[in-house]
């Protein structure tokens, strides 16, 4: 796991955002691009539409538990390894928000050309959802700081 040398709050959130800004153009973009260059519906390739909804909903779950299990599997192991109180917790947070982040853009994406391939408006629904459940989780700093006390009170 690559160290943040920085564990002020404002740097940690800034690099946050900065990634958390890209995810949301590059998906966006594409969905723009596919919405752009679709097809007229293409009903053979319906069943597509479904599958890409089944991956939304699937990555949206993982984005809820799994982060939440390996962000505290890693913040204990931090917290563990670590003289400084808090040290190292800037990493885990930077994982938390690339991981919640990138399971629910790859979705997006997935959607983006299920609407490229079918021409189906749920799907670009579906993805267009996902971009704005990266954009409303948007790193703030209270966010961080809130992150760190309620880790400090459930493993400590």
């Amino acid at each position: 796991m690559p160290q943040i040398q920085s564990t002020d709050p404002m740097t940690v959130v800034r690099i946050a955002q900065i990634i958390t800004v890209a995810l949301v153009l590059g998906a966006s973009t594409f969905g723009t691009i596919g919405l752009l260059l679709a097809p007229d519906h293409n009903p053979n390739m319906e069943f597509l539409a479904y599958i890409g909804l089944a991956g939304a909903l699937f990555m949206v779950m993982a984005r809820i538990v799994i982060v939440k299990v390996i962000a505290a599997n890693m913040a204990r192991k931090v917290l563990a390894e670590s003289d400084i109180p808090g040290g190292g917790l800037a990493s885990v947070f930077l994982t938390k928000v690339i991981l919640g982040g990138a399971l629910l853009e790859g979705a997006a994406f997935f959607n983006f050309v299920c609407y490229i391939i079918t021409g189906s408006n749920l799907c670009l629904a579906v993805g267009f959802t996902l971009v704005a459940m990266i954009a409303i989780a948007f790193p703030l700093r209270g966010h961080f700081v809130d992150w760190v006390d309620q880790l400090r009170r459930e493993l400590v």
